[in-house]
């Protein structure tokens, strides 16, 4: 308690790091040259492996307060912005197709992401037909 107010005070502190290191790689992803399925791709893994080192675990330890609830929108919030603005410059480079609103699509996209990501059932390839996107890229390879 000399560095840390609380458990869960350690806690976010701990995912915080994690979590913004993962908003840079995503990051990095969407400014790459790789195609729109390569893209949706790299960053369901990203997602898939926080899920994994966190869902279980960190995420759990919390106590249901409103401190940690308002922590886990302001993460959640952070990555629905930056992939709904992928989505956009993706919309606006001609890349894309979508028939939802930027920011409806990337909210599912993330619930779906965060969902199937830790399935051994459901493939990436699998959930990229029932997206249904339009890649509108010669690159796509699918």
């Amino acid at each position: 308690y000399h560095y840390f107010d609380s458990k869960d005070d350690l806690a976010r502190q701990i995912v915080r790091e994690d979590w913004l290191e993962g908003l840079r790689a995503i990051d990095a992803i969407m400014r790459s040259e790789d195609s729109l399925y390569g893209k949706v791709k790299r960053i369901y893994m990203q997602i898939g492996a926080f899920e994994r080192a966190y869902r279980y675990s960190a995420l759990n330890l919390f106590s249901p307060t409103e401190e940690n609830r308002r922590f886990q929108a302001e993460c959640f919030g952070l990555l629905q912005n930056q992939i709904r603005d992928f989505l956009q410059s993706e919309i606006e480079k001609h890349e894309l197709q979508l028939a939802a609103r930027p920011e409806t699509a990337a909210y599912l996209l993330i619930q779906l992401f965060r969902a199937t990501a830790t399935n051994p059932d459901m493939s990436f390839e699998d959930l990229w037909m029932c997206m249904n996107f339009r890649d509108t890229s010669e690159r796509s390879g699918v």
